[in-house]
């Protein structure tokens, strides 16, 4: 485990490959320090990795790519840039990541295992796309900052949400891949701006909330 108490945190963006051979947790929330894991290659491996930033910034690039992670967990109140994608075996945890920033096209999958991102927005005009297998998929507000290019969410599990979701591309809102949907809040699905497309057909939307669904001249289905 790697633990700090300066603003300066914890720095891997020179090490461009990064496998953890154990079970690893960052944790700078001490003194609110930074977490920069962005270093232009992998962080592999295929153990659990825990990030504590408190209001630190966190920056991830792509998380195993190469051996997928056992578990990634990210708390933070800060901004946490998201720069690769992420896979990993079992789940992927940023309920404690309340300001989350794509910094290009994203995919998160996990096997079978359940994606939480319901800690706070997830922005960005990129594209966001969440594979889940039979895990659970949990959503905060996506877009309410900067609206998503798109999200495309795939679950046989159950797919709670629980925020607004903006985007500004065409390819708009797909959820035809997530056949169990729950709202755990009232819902606005918005993808006006260039009349993206929005899809609720991979089964029941169920939930006692309002669900408003703004799509321009998109198709909605």
């Amino acid at each position: 485990n790697i633990t700090t108490q300066g603003a300066a945190g914890a720095t891997l963006e020179g090490a461009t490959n990064v496998d953890l051979t154990s079970a690893v947790t960052i944790d700078t929330s001490a003194g609110n320090g930074a977490i920069n894991l962005a270093n232009g290659g992998a962080v592999d491996g295929g153990n659990a990795l825990t990030l504590t930033a408190g209001t630190g910034q966190i920056d991830l690039d792509a998380v195993g790519a190469n051996t997928a992670l056992a578990s990634l967990s990210i708390t933070g109140t800060g901004q946490t840039n998201l720069d690769g994608d992420i896979t990993t075996t079992g789940a992927v945890d940023a309920s404690g990541a309340t300001n989350i920033d794509l910094l290009r096209a994203v995919t998160i999958g996990t096997t079978n295992s359940a994606v939480n991102l319901s800690g706070g927005a997830v922005d960005g005009n990129f594209a966001l796309v969440v594979n889940a297998g039979s895990g659970g998929i949990t959503t905060g507000a996506m877009g309410a900052g900067t609206a998503l290019a798109s999200v495309d969410l795939n679950s046989t599990g159950q797919t709670n949400l629980g925020g607004n979701i903006t985007t500004q591309s065409a390819t708009g809102v797909t959820l035809d891949g997530a056949t169990n949907v729950d709202l755990t809040s009232a819902v606005t699905i918005d993808t006006t701006t260039n009349n993206g497309a929005v899809n609720l057909a991979g089964g029941a939307v169920d939930g006692n909330f309002g669900l408003v669904v703004n799509a321009g001249s998109g198709a909605v289905t």
